[in-house]
């Protein structure tokens, strides 16, 4: 296949890769947080390839427990009436 067709999938604007950029290297501490979980994730499935079926379930809960609050800071402000109780928090 033509690299012209991978290219035109995945194009992207030049702003959204600076936005991406931007939030990684804000939440710089985050970013290594999550990073440190897929490492010790991968780590785990080397020494105990047993808990393989288990962990990806895991390290989802875990990953969004740390992006949680970045997601939150960045949402709109909703009223606590329209939106879910527990979110609003």
């Amino acid at each position: 296949m033509d690299v012209r067709v991978y290219l035109a999938v995945f194009k992207q604007r030049r702003g959204q890769l600076q936005i991406r950029c931007g939030l990684t290297l804000r939440h710089i501490g985050r970013s290594a947080a999550l990073a440190a979980v897929l490492i010790a994730a991968g780590v785990i499935v080397y020494l105990t390839p047993l808990l393989l079926p288990l962990l990806p379930g895991a390290v989802c809960m875990l990953m969004s427990l740390v992006i949680e609050p970045v997601f939150r800071e960045y949402t709109a402000e909703q009223d606590s009436e329209s939106g879910d109780a527990w979110y609003n928090e």
